[in-house]
């Protein structure tokens, strides 16, 4: 099959999912360059001469988005960290239900360790066990365990930080 072909399906199959995916991990402003970013080297890798279409197309496509997105964070840390917190910050009492919510996920989700965020986040992709088992380098079941206990560690972080029991 024609190389430019399989981009184009495997662009239409997987790119709202890698948009997803970053926009999870860094917000919209990032999503949209990360993603670009990961086609451009999905292209340059079917290019190549000895290139063989992979069995799972979407795996594929994610363990290049992986490894984008740890290119993105080791560019990151070498910059300078900014406050994380603006100086005009509203006080708790002052805050909506929602923003209250969402710094809650947020603060769970800082405290998880970055394989548990990986497989959190590959899941919220789409991905099914046996392609995050493909892109971790583990068996679907493993892939599995580690998404249960990651949920059950992000579930526990976020009582924790005073969220509900729904």
């Amino acid at each position: 099959m024609d190389k430019r072909l399989l981009f184009d399906e495997a662009y239409a199959d997987c790119f709202s999912r890698v948009y997803a995916y970053f926009s999870l991990c860094f917000g919209e402003q990032a999503a949209e360059e990360l993603a670009q970013q990961t086609f451009i080297k999905v292209w340059h890798r079917m290019q190549m001469l000895a290139f063989n279409p992979p069995d799972n197309w979407r795996a594929w496509v994610f363990r290049i988005a992986v490894n984008v997105k740890n290119d993105y964070l080791r560019q990151q840390y070498r910059r300078p960290f900014p406050d994380p917190l603006p100086q005009d910050y509203p006080a708790a009492g002052e805050m909506e239900e929602e923003t209250l919510k969402k710094l809650c996920v947020e603060e769970a989700f800082s405290r998880i360790s970055l394989q548990e965020k990986e497989v959190l986040l590959l899941y919220a992709g789409g991905l099914s066990s046996r392609e995050l088992g493909e892109i971790l380098g583990i068996s679907a079941s493993a892939a599995r365990s580690r998404l249960a206990a990651a949920r059950k560690h992000l579930e526990t972080e976020w009582k924790l930080c005073g969220g509900d029991e729904n």
